[in-house]
């Protein structure tokens, strides 16, 4: 072992071992589950294999097709997902401005929802908050909100 210097222990991230390696932690995006990761290697197979025996024409149309369909695939999973969500009505002028000067106009009641997770969000109009939670369940089936009876 001689002319090998050891490796000095990790720091950690800004001096602090508990928040990982000392140069920061390298990160592709988020994290997927195992049942996402094989569907999108069997559609990335399927896209391979069929572009094995066509022209290059078809290798952007199948491309385009997998990625279409990893992407309806992670909504299917995202909607069944169970997300605890913030909801709360936006006030609005008389004007129909809201406190930060963005002009929403006139109408039912608008609504801020935004899970906690932070992956999904958005704004929407109801009569009433029940009403709101009615539509955000559409598109997120297992939503849970803040302040809901249990």
């Amino acid at each position: 072992m001689s002319g090998i210097t050891p490796l000095a222990p990790d720091r950690g991230w800004q001096g602090n071992p508990a928040r990982g390696a000392a140069m920061g932690r390298v990160d592709s995006g988020p994290h997927v589950d195992l049942e996402t990761a094989r569907y999108r290697a069997a559609i990335y197979q399927r896209w391979i294999d069929a572009a094995r025996g066509a022209g290059s024409l078809s290798w952007k149309a199948n491309r385009d097709v997998a990625e279409s369909e990893i992407e309806r695939f992670e909504r299917e999973i995202a909607a069944k997902t169970p997300r605890q969500f913030y909801l709360r009505q936006i006030p609005l002028d008389s004007g129909g401005y809201d406190s930060g000067g963005s002009y929403w106009g006139h109408g039912e009641r608008l609504y801020r929802f935004e899970s906690v997770d932070g992956a999904a969000e958005g704004y929407l109009r109801a009569d009433r908050r029940p009403g709101a939670m009615v539509e955000i369940r559409k598109s997120y089936p297992a939503a849970v909100f803040f302040g809901e009876a249990a």
